[in-house]
């Protein structure tokens, strides 16, 4: 068997990145809300840490920027209504052009999401992905990684 293609070692790889995120993208401004990164950060754990290419990471970034407006958006939507006062002279009710907007920007999300594989993927992928991904969280919740064989978490 080649070298590094086997249980102990994966199990040992993941337990090394189980405390990693990458870092933001030099190549995608964060701009002034700093929302995008906590996103950023959440949404890398639908893959394990390996996994994210830099251009997925980058394509990650725009999607988190875009989740963050889209959000800023919504909420405006909501306490404005689904149908506002507008025409020429601002009394006819209209519908809020904002839902389209909220709307266009969900499709670009998903959009962006479906390209990086973590909305649609073969059931197989999922599972992989979602394994090594419950691994690595189960990692982190342990409060101690430090003081445990090696060996021990491997089992």
């Amino acid at each position: 068997m080649a070298k590094g293609i086997n249980t102990h070692t994966v199990k040992r790889q993941l337990r090394e990145d189980a405390e990693k995120l990458h870092p933001w993208p030099s190549e995608v401004g964060i701009g002034p809300d700093r929302a995008a990164v906590n996103v950023y950060n959440k949404a890398q754990l639908q893959r394990s840490y390996r996994k994210w290419t830099p251009i997925d990471l980058i394509e990650l970034a725009r999607a988190s920027k875009l989740i963050v407006l889209a959000d800023i958006e919504f909420e405006t939507y909501m306490s404005e209504g689904v149908v506002i006062r507008g025409g020429r002279h601002g009394n006819t009710p209209v519908e809020n052009p904002r839902g389209r907007a909220v709307a266009t920007l969900n499709s670009a999300i998903n959009a962006i999401l479906r390209r990086l594989g973590v909305t649609s993927m073969s059931t197989s992928t999922k599972q992989t992905i979602a394994a090594e991904a419950e691994v690595e969280r189960d990692m982190r919740d342990k409060t101690d990684l430090g003081s445990e064989a090696d060996d021990g978490l491997l089992n």
